[in-house]
């Protein structure tokens, strides 16, 4: 399956080139991702945690999970840059365990 932006380039009948990016508003590290969301969700108001676990600018699950959701992200939307908003809403930084996830993608 491509992403958008392989399609359109498909569509277009010309190399595709372009490298999209995205940013990454929070990260949670978490066994229960419905938990973690609601808890978002919550903080942040005015959204279910059903649209925080949709969401592409949202990650939460463990280091694997995101690792997958990432991977998956890259497929479906053709976004391969990812830039991560780090201390959000007061959270701790995610820095050391984004670089687990970045281990994993790279493996």
């Amino acid at each position: 399956m491509f992403g958008r932006a392989e399609r359109d380039c498909a569509r277009r009948n010309r190399p595709c080139d372009i490298e999209l990016n995205a940013l990454i508003q929070a990260v949670v590290v978490t066994d229960d991702r419905e938990a973690a969301a609601a808890d978002l969700a919550a903080a942040i108001g005015g959204v279910g945690a059903t649209e925080l676990l949709d969401s592409p600018f949202i990650l939460l699950g463990t280091h694997e999970q995101m690792a997958q959701t990432l991977d998956e992200r890259r497929r479906v939307f053709g976004v391969s840059y990812w830039t991560v908003s780090d201390e959000w809403a007061g959270r701790p930084s995610a820095m050391s365990d984004l670089a687990k996830v970045i281990a994993l993608l790279r493996s």
